[in-house]
């Protein structure tokens, strides 16, 4: 009995002495807790404090607003875990294909090449040239990374020199050659974008305009994931996304970049996909001309003449206003703002037949053959060709070719752009100058007419008169710069082309700025 009260004492002791300790431990936990809540507060508060040290001009004129607006607006805040990262295809050096049957590397500093468990150092100033045969392929894709945080690629040449590329470039081999994806900070790829985009000749307001649609673009497609290929690309370096690194650094462009750095354009909490161009003809279509069935509100067609309205869906209305020469506009000085060339039938039936079936493949829902296979209409004989329709601004929305065993239908504005153009073509534009216009191999846009001519009285061509230069949706980039050469601030272009919102995207916190951009301060 004795030694089982003692036992009994023991586990009574034994008892109080775990729970001290549970009481001590849970004591402990408790306040490093505590502690560790005031040290992410703590942190938070540097972080917003940091954010509105650099967004000082645009809180203080925004807080003002949003009290007045508390009703009408709801401010956005998100966290993300730090600045995205921007993946972009690189072309080659004529920009027709993204198979690069070498690549050529150097850089300044130090740099590394990379693949699974292997890896080489190179010193800086050394070159490298990496080919399909490469050992490190075996491995899986290569990733190359300067310790100075660029490296220049040799074997793209870019108006005829090569550039550096910020991030890491990752390799993969394909069965034509070697593709190759920058990756880089969203930062630095606006800021290579801008000089690419917009002339540094327009100036520093001009770059901030820029910098903050080449922004909202790319955040918008790694937002959404809208990836391009296999590699996670977001873009490539073309005409066919956004113009990239092929003017290299110009300090205008990247104290545009800076100065409006993190600013993205929204519109009902999310970002707008701002597609811009760089001349109109005197007006701007809507998204309809691409796809869908409803105009977004921010893509609006756009008069820009400084005249009443015309129905430019009309064909005689257009065909008149496109040969204008002398046509109002506030780009009417711009040389692009008017073009034509004259192409004889034999020469469009040879284009024809050579780019016809490729676009088919490639685009099937563009081209429709009717009475035959396009294979039997296209190898005869093609009598004429015409417009079918037109789309909100004057935009083709169509073409019919006509041939003896049939005809052809061509929608799709890229599609028309690309089987009414060849390469080296000359064009004579509104300063009636003599000009050769091959990039991307597109007719410079689809606001153009088919004029025939006549040789007694057999049509033997026609003259394309057209206006602008680019898809024409949007915001038109010469537009901008008169306005901006008139007094406007870059946040005013931008409300009146694009009606939307403005906020700002710092790397740890996102705040939705719910004031219109036409309010804001850019700087």
């Amino acid at each position: 009995m004795k030694n089982f009260r003692v036992r009994r004492i023991h586990i009574v002791c034994l008892a109080i002495a775990t729970a001290e300790i549970l009481i001590a431990a849970f004591v402990l936990w408790k306040n490093a807790i505590w502690n560790e809540t005031q040290i992410q507060t703590a942190n938070k508060q540097s972080v917003l404090s940091e954010t509105q040290e650099e967004t000082t001009s645009d809180i203080q004129e925004n807080e003002k607003t949003a009290t007045q607006n508390q009703e009408e607006t709801k401010p956005v805040e998100e966290a993300v875990a730090s600045m995205p990262s921007m993946r972009v295809k690189l072309k080659n050096s004529d920009n027709t294909s993204f198979e690069h049957a070498k690549v050529i590397i150097t850089c300044p500093d130090t740099f590394h090449i990379q693949s699974g468990t292997k890896e080489q150092i190179f010193t800086g100033g050394q070159t490298v040239t990496i080919t399909p045969e490469h050992p490190f392929f075996q491995e899986g894709s290569i990733r190359v990374a300067s310790e100075g945080g660029f490296v220049i690629i040799d074997s793209i040449l870019r108006r005829g020199i090569s550039h550096e590329y910020e991030g890491v470039l990752d390799l993969y081999l394909s069965e034509q050659g070697i593709v190759i994806v920058n990756e880089l900070p969203l930062e630095d790829y606006v800021s290579k974008v801008v000089p690419s985009e917009m002339p540094v000749s327009y100036g520093l307001e001009a770059a901030k305009l820029q910098a903050v649609c080449a922004r909202t673009y790319a955040y918008e497609r790694i937002l959404h994931q809208k990836t391009i290929d296999n590699y996670g690309s977001f873009a490539d370096d073309s005409v066919d996304y956004q113009v990239y690194n092929s003017a290299g650094y110009q300090e205008i462009s990247a104290q545009g970049a800076k100065l409006t750095s993190g600013v993205i354009m929204t519109r009902d909490g999310a970002p707008i996909v701002p597609y811009y161009f760089s001349t109109s003809c005197g007006y701007t279509s809507d998204n309809l001309a691409w796809s869908g069935n409803q105009t977004l509100p921010y893509l609006k067609s756009l008069n820009l003449t400084g005249e009443p309205d015309r129905d430019m869906t009309d064909e005689a209305t257009v065909s008149a206003f496109l040969q204008d020469q002398n046509a109002a506009g506030l780009e009417s000085n711009m040389a692009w703002y008017r073009w034509r060339c004259e192409i004889p039938l034999d020469v469009m039936q040879e284009l024809f037949l050579k780019r016809l079936p490729a676009l088919s493949a490639s685009q099937s829902e563009c081209i429709k053959a009717e009475g035959e296979s396009l294979e039997k209409i296209i190898g005869s004989t093609l009598t004429s060709v015409q417009v079918t329709g037109r789309f909100a601004g004057g935009m083709a929305s169509g073409l019919k070719l006509k041939y003896e065993k049939g005809s052809v239908l061509v929608t799709g504005e890229l599609v028309m752009r690309k089987l009414l153009s060849e390469p080296n073509r000359t064009y004579q534009n509104k300063l009636e100058e003599t000009v050769s216009l091959s990039e991307g191999n597109y007719l410079p846009s689809a606001f153009f007419c088919l004029i025939p001519v006549m040789n007694q009285d057999k049509m033997t061509g026609y003259v394309i008169c057209g206006g602008g230069n680019g898809h024409g949706i949007g915001l038109s980039q010469n537009c901008a710069y008169q306005l901006l050469e008139q007094g406007k601030t870059w946040q005013e272009i931008h409300f009146d082309s694009l009606p939307c919102y403005c906020i700002k995207c710092n790397p740890l916190i996102k705040i939705a700025m719910t004031t219109p951009l036409v309010e804001m301060d850019g700087d």
